[in-house]
């Protein structure tokens, strides 16, 4: 004789709802990844056309007609590549490829090598340092220095240049590594991230001079019970 097996009435309606939880749960992830690539996709539009506009950029501007020039009979380092005209050039031994900046364009290009968050308002040397691995124009040291040198920021904080009258001493460093350190946010970001943070915790030992961030994080408070050790990530 066979044996008989009987679900009870509770334990099938349970069943049930985990059926349509797990239905529930499933048809979520699947309308998040529907956003997130049509996210993606408007995001790669939007490049598009960046790319488009400033290849037109290229093409309209007149102090770049010699440089066209240039680059279809191979002189001057000059060279096209998809529409898009580039300059070679030889740094610490490495070939690298100077994109060349048309006039409308210099800038922002400046602006951001000189005076974005990452930037930290350096000298016309390390400014144009900066910009010389990806960018090219003629006449780029020299208006990288006009730029610097007219810079608002710069002009307030730059420190008087005289003889220190008072007798220096070097700063104690700490004898054991992660003893003491120094921190500071970052910020804010220009390009906020996909959550809308937009600043970062670095930690820097002053032992080894280790340094350490945090993840990017958005306008909030400060932790009153960070978690605790070196190296773990603190959050605003």
């Amino acid at each position: 004789m066979k044996p008989r097996f009987r679900i009870l009435p509770e334990k099938a309606q349970e069943h049930i709802e985990d059926s349509q939880r797990n239905i529930t749960s499933c048809g979520n992830e699947v309308g998040t990844l529907g956003t997130k690539d049509e996210e993606v996709t408007a995001e790669m539009d939007k490049g598009i056309m960046v790319a488009d506009s400033f290849r037109s950029e290229q093409e309209c501007c007149a102090e770049l007609a010699l440089v066209w020039k240039y680059a279809k009979e191979g002189k001057g380092n000059y060279y096209e590549v998809d529409g898009y005209l580039f300059r070679r050039d030889k740094i610490l031994g490495e070939s690298i490829g100077q994109l060349v900046i048309p006039k409308c364009r210099r800038t922002e290009v400046l602006k951001l090598a000189h005076t974005s968050v990452f930037s930290s308002h350096m000298g016309p040397k390390k400014t144009f340092e900066r910009i010389k691995y990806s960018f090219f124009w003629e006449g780029l040291r020299a208006d990288v220095k006009k730029f610097c040198e007219s810079c608002k920021e710069c002009q307030l904080t730059r420190s008087v240049r005289i003889k220190d009258r008072s007798s220096s001493a070097p700063v104690a460093r700490p004898e054991l590594p992660f003893e003491v350190g120094n921190m500071d946010l970052i910020g804010p970001i220009d390009s906020p991230s996909l959550k809308g943070h937009k600043y970062i915790l670095c930690l820097v030992d002053q032992h080894t001079r280790i340094a350490d961030t945090g993840r990017r994080m958005g306008d909030r408070n400060v932790r009153s019970d960070p978690t605790p050790g070196w190296g773990e990530n603190y959050y605003y």
